[in-house]
This record gives C-alpha cells, structure tokens and sequence, in this order.
C-alpha cells in the first residue's frame, strides 16, 4: 500500500503562517477534507502536491519526502480551482500539450482515446473547449490530471458551480476512478452532504488546524441529527408520522430531524406520492458550523 504522510507541516504565504502543525496519513480510497472558506483546504493541497514547500515538517510518500526527490512528484496529481484549459484549443490538443508539458512519450495518443471513452467524452475530443459546459470542462481537467498515471489525486473542491445533476454525475465518476485504479483520492470540500456521500476517512480542518480526523461512521456519531424545514401545500403530519418523523411548525416550516440526505428524498417523494406539494426544501442552520462549534476547544 502506498501512503502519504504530512509531518508536523506548518506553512502559509508571505510569512504569514496558514497551516499549523498538520500531522496527515492518508492512504488509498477516498479522504475528504471538509471545512468552511478559508479554512486552509486549498493551502493544505497545495503542499500535498509540492506545489508549495513547507516551513517546517515533511511531506512523505512511502517515507521519502517529496520536496527531496522530485520524481516521487509524479505519484502526485492536483485539480485546482480552476481548470487549467485553453479554452481555444480542443480537448484533444489541450490534453496533448499537457502530455506534452508531463514528457510524455509512449503512446499518448491511444491513453486521450482510452481516457474519453472511460470518462464518455470521445465524441468530444474534437471540440473547442470553449463549447463545453461547466460539468464537461471539470471532466477533462481530470483527465488531464490523470494522464501521468498518478497514484494520489488531490481535487480541490472540484464540484463547485456545477449543478446538482453534473455534480452528483462527477462524485460518480471519482468513485469509479477509486475502484478501478486503486488510487488514494483527497477531495476537498465545505458542503457536508458531499463528505458524508463521498468519504471513507474525513478530515475536519478549521483556521489552518486539523480539528477531526476519522472515518466516516465516526463523523455520522458525531453529527448525529440534522434539523430540516419543508413548506408545503397540505398537512403532512400523518405522512411523516407513519415515516417514523415526529414535526412540529416554526416559521411557516415543518421542521423534521434526518441523517442523511438520502432520507430527504424520500421524504419528499413520500409526501409528493400523497398530493402534498413541496414549495421548499431548507437545511435549518449549518450542520459544520455546528460541528466546528462542537470542536471549537480544540483550536
């Protein structure tokens, strides 16, 4: 098994520290780091990918550190904010030029078909980027970032602007990356529905300070209920009742208690099967903020 290890890290810009004595294992699967803007995440990437040397600690793969032998780098694959494409250029030329930019020699070609065809982007290799949708862009940046064949992914909120459709399609698709490849996977976001769909282990960081880390089940105790409000056209008392849901009204809100988002849907589906009509579907409060509230002793 391959593992990166992050050692006492501590680092920022300027001489402004960011991140504070981060000590990290993480290993194949899905690892997903969770927390509010700000918080760190992408300075946390950063360093993970050796993009950004730390002012102290190690960053290790299989205990040699990456800032001390620069091929280890290549194990090492980073999506950012922003997807890196020329959007000029088509998809095959974009990804042929990062190809190019990795050094890339054997075959490249064939590897941009297979990658298209995996991702069901083949009819579109031709196409300027500049035609793509959001969902579509976000599907060759990784590609692009998978053509070196790395062995740890870090994906820096890679979800973010798309719309739930797309979004839940790309969860997928990383999903499918994992088990097909064996890959470690480090996604990064601040949306507490995603951790809990994505992750295997969950990492709660919180102004620059690793503040949780654990598995998923670990996170699901801690969080325990998440309080949620539907309006609605009818009463819907009955329906939830005999759905194992006690309610009660605040606001023009039925206000119901649930674990996952799962349970919302079919909530909703349940109440839509019996003429209820759903006008609005709302998180009461921020579930993180209320765990980064629980955590606040530990910052």
């Amino acid at each position: 098994m391959i593992i990166m290890e992050l050692r006492d890290v501590t680092l920022g810009y300027i001489g402004k520290v960011i991140l504070h004595d981060i000590n990290l294992v993480l290993n194949s699967g899905m690892n997903v780091v969770l927390g509010p803007n700000g918080a760190g995440k992408t300075t946390l990437f950063r360093v993970c990918s050796g993009a950004l040397k730390p002012y102290k600690g190690e960053v290790l793969i299989n205990g040699i550190d990456i800032y001390k032998n620069v091929k280890i780098k290549r194990m090492i694959g980073y999506l950012p904010h922003r997807d890196g494409l020329m959007s000029e250029l088509t998809v095959r030329e974009n990804l042929m030029f990062y190809a190019m930019v990795y050094n890339l020699n054997n075959d490249v070609a064939t590897k941009i078909v297979k990658l298209a065809r995996e991702f069901g982007m083949e009819n579109l290799l031709d196409s300027p980027v500049a035609s793509l949708s959001h969902g579509q862009r976000r599907r060759v940046a990784l590609m692009r970032v998978l053509l070196h064949d790395p062995q740890f992914l870090f994906l820096d909120e890679p979800s973010n602007g798309l719309d739930p459709l797309a979004a839940k399609n790309f969860r997928s698709l990383i999903k499918d990356l994992i088990h097909s490849r064996n890959i470690g996977v480090t996604y990064s976001t601040h949306n507490l529905y995603e951790a809990l769909e994505l992750a295997e282990n969950v990492i709660v960081i919180n102004h620059g300070r690793v503040v949780f880390k654990g598995s998923l089940e670990d996170l699901r105790h801690f969080i325990g209920r998440i309080k949620v409000g539907l309006k609605v056209r009818g009463n819907p008392v009955t329906i939830l009742n005999s759905m194992g849901y006690d309610t009660y009204q605040d606001g023009g809100l039925w206000i119901v208690e649930v674990k996952s988002e799962d349970e919302i849907g079919n909530i909703v589906k349940e109440l839509t099967k019996h003429n209820i009509i759903i006008l609005v579907v709302k998180e009461i409060g921020n579930p993180l903020e209320d765990i980064l509230e629980q955590l606040s002793d530990k910052l």
